[in-house]
């Protein structure tokens, strides 16, 4: 941590309340380009990005369908969780163009390249060059193992696909199962308060208190905020974005609380909901 006043952590998506949400995803984020940057330079360990102009989540390493645009970026980040303990393969394969990053841990500082398409690709379309597969690489079962895909695309013909495969299995695109959000590093240095999540007194579950509950989720424009023992603690709701800057801050003086969030964009975020002693997470949709 660097200076007194810089909120830095990581929340982790999957040890936050997900209020109905399904966690075996990745996250999927869209930048529309006004001018022809290179995909590296969206690759999330090289480059300080601007926000992306769309954020939602995918249930494995394949669009399911081209996406109805051209001249954009795409890129898919998060964690793969591996069955067994053996050697595996990667492909890739897409059009445009795109790079396959892993890391031998959870740490997007250490992903590396594994695999490329510099050539445009049909669908699943494995073996046109040798870069669009990985070498083999040794994975723990059950452990994570952060990984981000890039697509740039120039029209509306597109389609990306990542497939692995094992002594164990044959090649197959990774389902949910396997896959896992990434964790959110919240630095914000207008904020002095540590969101700690090991704490103890952190409780991520409204199954086990049942003090404060949230509801839509999804969210259109207006999230409801109920705390059944409000007394006289104060409490504050803080909404961070998937990159971990604090977008919306109000102070809830009343039982129910409607959030206006009609401004923020589609994607996915963390609800903190904090008093002096406690604090809650949650995860929520906004669509």
């Amino acid at each position: 941590m660097s200076g007194n006043n810089e909120l830095y952590t990581n929340i982790n998506y999957n040890n936050v309340y997900t209020s109905g949400f399904r966690t075996g995803n990745l996250i999927l984020e869209q930048w529309k380009l006004s001018e022809n940057k290179p995909l590296k330079d969206f690759i999330s360990n090289t480059t300080q990005l601007p926000e992306a102009d769309s954020v939602s989540t995918i249930s494995n390493t394949e669009l399911s369908a081209p996406v109805s645009s051209d001249n954009f970026v795409i890129r898919l980040r998060g964690y793969i969780i591996p069955p067994v303990s053996d050697k595996y393969v990667f492909n890739i394969a897409g059009k445009d163009s795109c790079i396959l990053l892993l890391s031998n841990d959870t740490s997007v500082k250490n992903a590396k390249v594994i695999a490329l398409v510099n050539q445009a690709t049909s669908p699943r379309e494995w073996a046109k060059a040798d870069e669009q597969q990985s070498d083999s690489i040794y994975l723990e079962a059950g452990e994570k193992y952060y990984i981000e895909i890039l697509l740039k695309a120039l029209s509306n013909e597109n389609n990306l696909a990542v497939a692995w495969s094992s002594s164990m299995f044959s090649k197959e695109i990774i389902y949910d199962q396997y896959l896992s959000l990434p964790e959110i590093e919240i630095t914000d240095t207008t904020d002095t308060t540590i969101i700690d999540t090991t704490d103890t007194t952190l409780i991520i579950d409204n199954i086990i208190d049942k003090n404060i509950s949230i509801y839509p989720n999804p969210v259109l424009n207006h999230l409801t905020v109920k705390i059944n023992e409000l007394v006289n603690n104060s409490f504050t709701a803080i909404i961070y974005n998937n990159i971990g800057s604090k977008v919306f801050e109000y102070d809830i003086k009343d039982k129910i609380t409607r959030l206006n969030i009609s401004n923020l964009k589609s994607g996915l975020y963390i609800l903190q909901i904090k008093n002096e002693k406690n604090q809650w997470l949650f995860k929520i949709y906004k669509l």
